[in-house]
């Protein structure tokens, strides 16, 4: 699924903030290549262990996966600068599953709660816009 949103903001600030961001998830300074244990809530609303791994985190890319065996979760945030204080915002996930069953679940889930998934996302979005906001304010 992916999603675009328009930010006012630089893309120095949103770097810096999503540093920041990362840095709190993880614990310690965030890097590219570091891995660490979180908990994470289902869709059938228990919370599960994961590992996080970022695989990227630079100017204008932040990519993290989400490994529960058998599948793995990849969200991605890509910003660049549009001029005069707006910065486009890009979010994406993806899923990838192993075994047949994995993918016809993963299928069925998409079309029963998609409207949900697209729902989470913007919310999620709303939240980052916001804690952007707080954070250009404390700069």
């Amino acid at each position: 699924m992916k999603t675009v949103r328009m930010l006012h903001s630089t893309t120095d600030t949103v770097t810096g903030f999503v540093e920041h961001l990362a840095s709190k998830d993880a614990g310690c300074k965030a890097r590219a290549g570091l891995s660490y244990s979180k908990m994470l809530q289902g869709m059938n609303g228990q919370k599960r262990k994961v590992k996080t791994t970022i695989r990227k985190l630079e100017n204008g890319a932040y990519e993290v996966c989400f490994t529960q065996e058998p599948n793995e979760y990849l969200m991605r945030y890509l910003w660049e600068d549009c001029g005069e204080n707006k910065v486009k915002l890009t979010y994406e996930e993806e899923v990838h599953t192993k075994g047949l069953m994995n993918t016809l679940n993963q299928k069925l889930g998409n079309v029963l709660f998609g409207h949900t998934a697209r729902k989470q996302i913007w919310g999620r979005l709303d939240a980052f816009e916001a804690g952007l906001e707080e954070y250009a304010c404390q700069d």
